[in-house]
């Protein structure tokens, strides 16, 4: 008999199959990269999770996302919401702009149905006063998390041989 159990965090759903157990909540110590790792972003509360691939073990953190107004930016007038959507990480770049993109300028690039996109992951300079406010919708678009997150996102992007799915959702 197969029970199928439903945790709900912050608008994501876990599925697990029988045998009933419950889902497994790692910290940044205790996550270690693998294939067939995922990231969920989820716009509307501004948090995300690295999901393993039997999605009963996450990590969840924090993110800054699009401002939700229009702006202009690199030449280009846009509104800057973070779009919901299936993405794919699959190039990652060191940009020279420390501000933008924090300590280390890493960047991963976000691809949707094979394009290239204006969005990707980074961090930013002041990136944990973004953090610490209630306030998060601040970037440009962009899912921008911590040093610390961008280097653990990497490892799976990495262990993904260059490649990592990530999900944003409104909830």
């Amino acid at each position: 008999m197969r029970i199928l159990l439903s945790t709900i965090f912050a608008g994501l759903v876990l599925a697990i199959s029988a045998p009933a157990h419950a889902a497994t909540v790692l910290s940044v110590a205790d996550w270690d990269a693998l294939p067939g790792d995922e990231m969920i972003v989820d716009v509307a509360n501004n948090m995300a999770y690295l999901v393993r691939k039997d999605n009963a073990t996450y990590l969840p953190f924090l993110v800054a996302t699009g401002q939700q107004r229009t702006v202009y930016y690199l030449g280009m007038k846009y509104f800057a919401a973070t779009p919901t959507g299936t993405w794919e990480a699959k190039e990652r770049k060191i940009q020279s702009d420390r501000v933008t993109f924090g300590k280390t300028g890493k960047f991963l690039r976000l691809f949707r149905d094979g394009k290239h996109s204006y969005y990707g992951i980074h961090s930013f300079k002041y990136v944990n006063d973004w953090l610490a406010s209630e306030e998060r919708y601040r970037s440009l678009g962009c899912v921008v998390v911590s040093e610390e997150m961008m280097e653990v996102i990497e490892k799976s992007y990495l262990a993904n041989d260059g490649y990592l799915k990530v999900t944003t959702t409104a909830g």
